[in-house]
């Protein structure tokens, strides 16, 4: 597929915290590594939405009980509409995530509404997240083959939820990115006690309609500007706040927000594993 105009990719971006929970615990609600806000005492982008008349839909292919989801569940929670597809509570689930551009596809609105998709991805085992048909690479090496079947997939489940949406005339902007990355060869792929640059660095993509770009010209022309800079994706609550033009939020800062000029955060600010580490001393130990 040739990239147009309306697809920036980002490739300095990094997670916050190399599992799910953590990782998306910050990236959907006002705590994040740079200031002292409790996830527990924050708005989440969906309570946020929601008070200003926007209609909420959460998508999910992972589970909604198990030890460890409890915090994205609840942040799922406050949305107008569930949408979960693994109803079990094992990890490995019953659909492969094209099924949430099935329920994508059933959405049927006519108010702001954002929609928030988490998919599987590639989580180990990786030869169980893509359908035979997907199954393309053949280098020899099955791990390596395996994880980049599921990337080649989830292309093409993103470019599918792409392109159901820009079906939509009041379609505007879609933001896609990863929670965390991986280490194929490690058992779990992401583990916090042995991390490396391959579990924090994760891709990010936005896609601008037209209407957009017309709209609010200034920040469509920051998109484009900062495609280069640095980023941590527990800031994705701050990116989204301003993408969807929200103000007065308590606790918003301009320094934090990539599509604002005061925005600072570069290769020697940038902060990992909740605020413990900065990237320079996680290359450090290459």
């Amino acid at each position: 597929r040739v990239l147009n105009k309306e697809v920036l990719i980002y490739k300095n971006v990094y997670s916050s915290w190399p599992q799910t929970v953590q990782a998306l615990s910050y990236a959907l609600t006002q705590a994040n590594q740079y200031q002292n806000i409790d996830v527990v005492d924050s708005f989440s982008i969906i309570e946020i939405a929601k008070s200003l008349g926007f209609e909420t839909y959460w998508l999910s292919n992972q589970r909604k009980f198990g030890m460890y989801e409890t915090p994205i569940t609840v942040i799922a929670s406050t949305a107008d509409h569930e949408i979960w597809t693994n109803g079990s509570s094992k990890m490995e689930g019953v659909f492969y995530d094209y099924e949430l551009v099935k329920r994508f596809r059933q959405i049927k609105t006519d108010k702001k509404t954002l929609v928030i998709v988490h998919l599987m991805g590639s989580h180990q085992k990786y030869d169980r997240r893509v359908p035979n048909k997907y199954k393309t690479f053949k280098s020899g090496d099955s791990v390596i083959d395996s994880y980049d079947d599921t990337l080649l997939y989830t292309d093409y489940v993103v470019d599918s939820i792409y392109s159901e949406a820009k079906k939509n005339q009041n379609f505007r902007a879609m933001l896609y990115f990863s929670d965390h990355g991986e280490d194929p060869y490690l058992m779990g792929g992401h583990d916090p006690e042995n991390v490396t640059e391959d579990m924090l660095h994760v891709p990010m993509v936005v896609y601008l309609s037209e209407s957009y770009t017309k709209l609010v010209p200034e920040k469509a022309m920051k998109f484009k500007d900062r495609q280069n800079d640095y980023f941590s994706n527990d800031l994705v609550f701050n990116l989204m706040i301003s993408m969807l033009g929200i103000e007065g939020v308590p606790g918003f800062e301009n320094k934090l927000d990539l599509l604002a000029e005061e925005y600072d955060i570069n290769a020697d600010s940038l902060k990992v594993m909740y605020g413990k580490n900065t990237l320079k001393s996680i290359n450090a130990k290459k």
